[in-house]
């Protein structure tokens, strides 16, 4: 199955394609020259929300973020120049940390129990609508029902595998770089 079919039903809470927003540097830092465009603009800090479900059929999600309207222009490798007539889009970011555990036998063990099995970033940008501007943007966000998704356990299984093939095309891509800088001679012992 090829990377994009796997991923069409799968839910991604980092969006690797929105860049950090500009923050002031230390004293003696200096920015390095962007290559590509992209950029985040906070325009208005919309609060925090926590969610903190028990029973979602074997798991127990732990999850938080603050809530920010910002204006951003995704990052791509398409476009090199800010000369190019890029509009930026108005998106509620959300920026926080999401745990999710599994009830069952502890791997390694005969005990039963919870299980952490992701710890992961939240850094995603939505259209600002109603139902996840409010006090429970965070709670729709994780489990808002989709024609994709219909139950909340299908939500939950659609964010596990989505953290999980991230973390895998990032480790394809870290031992490619690494196989690249043997290939030339240049390689690195880790």
């Amino acid at each position: 199955m090829s990377e994009k079919k796997s991923a069409e039903n799968l839910i991604f809470l980092n969006d690797e394609s929105i860049c950090d927003w500009e923050r002031p540097l230390r004293k003696g830092y200096f920015r390095m020259p962007k290559y590509w465009v992209g950029s985040t603009e906070i325009v208005e800090f919309m609060g925090s929300d926590f969610v903190r479900e028990g029973v979602v059929g074997s798991y127990f999600i732990n999850a938080s973020a603050s809530k920010y309207l910002a204006d951003i222009i995704p990052f791509s490798h398409d476009v090199w120049t800010d000369n190019q007539d890029i509009k930026p889009e108005r998106r509620l970011l959300f920026e926080g940390g999401i745990q999710i555990f599994r009830e069952g036998e502890i791997p390694g063990t005969k005990i039963k129990g919870n299980y952490l099995i992701i710890n992961k970033k939240i850094w995603c940008a939505k259209e600002p609508k109603d139902n996840l501007v409010g006090a429970n943007a965070l709670k729709n966000l994780l489990f808002e029902e989709t024609p994709k998704h219909k139950t909340r356990i299908e939500r939950v299984k659609a964010i596990v595998d989505g953290y999980l093939l991230q973390e895998e095309l990032r480790d394809k891509r870290l031992q490619e770089s690494i196989s690249s800088e043997y290939s030339r001679g240049k390689g690195m012992i880790l």
